[in-house]
């Protein structure tokens, strides 16, 4: 029962995810389509190859479980006998002719434990395409918030470059005016020069990110402008302690119990074989020197003195124990793991809160301060870049904490069975709006 609760839990994930995207179109219409969540899960439960062969899989073993329980096939046979000898046997007048036909009775409970085998193997499939869904989409959702990360990084260059091209622009007047040596305008150019390859470099990486997302659901053109979520959306999960608690719901550990059912149903099925099967044999014979007809009848079955199944049926046991070892092995892992990403995410979202609560704002102000004081002489250029720099720096930490933060809370809900896609980011407000806040008290 406890197996069967965990099983319906993952389904009932699923259901969730198609009522909620039920709504939103599958595609975007071109390439100049903002992406929402709702559609890159759509798309993925459409699209995905991979999920589309652990389907097939799932309908394969629906058929074998839909015929599993047929009976064995008769057999029939025609017999030539006293014919073609010496004597008054050298032809067919003396011959008898016999048609039977042959049914193998199966004893020892063989047809239901087969069934019981079938059955077995078919919630093993569905538990694995369960699992699968829960891996790809969790990975989808961790490519899809990478994406959107790329595009707070672009931006950030981009606003980087801005803020260069300013300063440029300020020490060329200080040259042309007599106030400043031409290493003050070079010292500036450089700094622009540098912030364009940074520019660049974050055009590519969104370029390449833009298309690892795609390719989840097969698209190698990545057709769509821009992700929108929520990225700097503070996360709350429970504790460790509560957390550990639904690990029995990983989709791994419900695997290796699905896999025990099956082999205890294998286990079943080689025992049932130890009892020989039962074989009638039923016809007619003539007899060709009277042209009369008689009745054949007989019955046979091998006699298990040798073998009785016995190896096969050791070697499942251990088979067994085996799994059983094997789910206490991932269940130290995953809790393992748990652990390790419950600490990743902790950092981060502290670390995001405190960039966002304390340090971003004490740095735009500084910023702030030191322009206006350069502008009259009272802070040397080098300060002026080097708070340039601290501020786009620190808008790229809070960029990069808040990218773990949702990348280990995706794991965590993974790890434990969770839809990762329910509750997470999936409008985007204008999230650059905060990083704009911070940098007009020095525009």
């Amino acid at each position: 029962m406890r197996m069967y609760s965990r099983f319906a839990c993952i389904t009932l994930s699923a259901i969730i995810v198609i009522v909620l995207c039920a709504p939103t179109k599958a595609r975007a219409e071109d390439k100049t389509s903002p992406l929402s969540l709702k559609q890159v899960v759509l798309l993925v439960l459409k699209d995905n190859a991979q999920l589309k062969a652990a389907a097939l899989n799932v309908q394969g073993a629906e058929a074998l479980h839909t015929y599993s329980g047929t009976f064995k096939n008769p057999e029939m046979a025609i017999q030539l006998e006293d014919f073609l000898g010496t004597g008054p046997m050298s032809g067919f007048s003396n011959g008898q002719t016999t048609l039977s036909l042959r049914q193998t009775l199966e004893l020892g409970g063989k047809r239901d434990a087969r069934t019981n085998v079938a059955g077995a193997t078919l919630s093993s499939q569905q538990a694995a395409y369960e699992s699968r869904r829960i891996t790809i989409l969790a990975e989808t959702l961790v490519r899809f918030i990478h994406v959107v990360a790329d595009q707070h990084r672009l931006a950030t260059a981009t606003r980087a470059k801005e803020l260069a091209q300013r300063g440029f622009t300020f020490a060329s007047q200080r040259v042309r005016s007599g106030a400043a040596s031409t290493i003050e305008q070079q010292r500036a150019n450089i700094a622009l020069a540098r912030t364009k390859i940074n520019e660049d470099h974050s055009q590519h990486d969104l370029r390449a990110s833009k298309r690892h997302l795609s390719m989840m659901w097969g698209d190698p053109e990545a057709q769509f402008s821009d992700a929108q979520a929520e990225l700097f959306r503070l996360v709350d999960l429970p504790p460790y302690d509560n957390l550990a608690e639904r690990i029995e719901n990983n989709p791994e550990l419900i695997r290796y119990a699905k896999a025990q059912t099956s082999q205890q149903a294998r286990l079943a099925l080689a025992e049932s074989r130890a009892i020989p099967d039962l074989k009638i044999n039923i016809g007619a014979r003539r007899f060709e020197d009277s042209g009369d007809y008689g009745m054949v009848f007989g019955l046979s079955a091998p006699l298990p003195v040798f073998d009785r199944n016995q190896g096969r049926i050791h070697s499942l046991k251990k088979k067994e124990h085996a799994l059983i070892a094997q789910e206490g092995a991932e269940r130290v892992r995953l809790l393992a793991r748990l652990y390790d990403d419950m600490q990743e995410f902790s950092h981060a979202r502290q670390k995001l809160e405190v960039l966002e609560r304390e340090i971003l704002p004490e740095a735009a102000s500084v910023l702030g301060f030191i322009s206006n004081g350069f502008k009259s002489g009272r802070f040397s250029q080098i300060e002026l870049l080097d708070a340039q720099r601290t501020l786009v720096e620190l808008e790229q930490e809070r960029i990069d904490a808040a990218e773990e933060m949702w990348t280990h809370a995706i794991r965590i809900k993974s790890l434990i069975g969770v839809a990762p896609f329910i509750g997470a980011p999936d409008k985007e407000e204008n999230t650059a709006t905060t990083q704009h806040k911070q940098g007009e008290q020095h525009e």
